[in-house]
């Protein structure tokens, strides 16, 4: 499933970027990168789901974000994330429930 968020989500900034999305949009679509990277170290790394768990909320936010700031303007970077957002919102979830679990 990575691989292909990961194509969609490059595909995604791309045409955000040619849309001309170089301010908040572009800003968080690399903030969302350094967020979903920071989330395997937390969780795999540090082992400390609950701190993942505040990381992957606002990795989440950070989605939703350039989901709302891209769909008017570049509509297909929009769609393009919101697979991502489901894959987020279920590992959010699992990521929960672990937390709830310890």
């Amino acid at each position: 499933v990575w691989m292909i968020l990961y194509i969609m989500i490059g595909v995604a900034g791309a045409k955000a970027w040619l849309a001309g999305l170089t301010g908040a949009a572009f800003l968080i679509w690399v903030m969302q990168l350094a967020l979903n990277a920071v989330w395997s170290y937390l969780f795999f790394g540090l082992e400390n789901p609950s701190f993942a768990l505040a990381e992957i909320i606002l990795l989440f936010l950070a989605i939703v974000g350039f989901i709302w700031l891209t769909k008017e303007a570049a509509p297909i970077a929009a769609l393009l994330f919101v697979p991502y957002a489901l894959w987020v919102g279920f590992a959010a979830f699992l990521n929960a429930t672990i937390v709830s679990m310890n």
